[in-house]
């Protein structure tokens, strides 16, 4: 036997070996593909059975017509701000600049309290409606 003879019969023992296991790959490949499928249908059956109606539907929202009341910090803060003018109106011609710039800080504090306590009013509104 020549070497060629050798060269040849090892060629063709190798993609013998190379097509088996190819083969043996395929039907690997195939089996992971039905397992797969199978899965999916499975999956699919189980989505297709799911409740998707809506469960609120005869339900009554009981909170859709609530509402604040905000009458009574509006007159608040009205009643503060003439409150705020007549004070500023008065003491306009008695004060000097320094007087008046104390006697805005003080009024404007005061501001910020009456909107807190208005906030704070509404609050409570809406914590009694929940």
């Amino acid at each position: 036997m020549g070497l060629e003879t050798i060269g040849a019969v090892t060629s063709v023992i190798g993609s013998g070996l190379g097509a088996i296991q190819a083969h043996r790959a395929q039907k690997r490949a195939e089996a992971l593909e039905r397992e797969r499928r199978a899965e999916m249908e499975r999956l699919k059956s189980d989505y297709l059975s799911l409740d998707t109606s809506n469960p609120y539907l005869n339900m009554e929202n009981t909170m859709e017509d609530l509402t604040v009341n905000q009458q009574q910090s509006q007159f608040e803060a009205q009643q503060f701000q003439q409150s705020q003018a007549n004070i500023l109106d008065a003491t306009r011609g008695a004060a000097g600049g320094s007087g008046i710039a104390a006697l805005a800080q003080s009024l404007a504090q005061q501001g910020q309290i009456a909107a807190q306590r208005s906030s704070a009013s509404i609050g409570e509104q809406e914590t009694m409606n929940q």
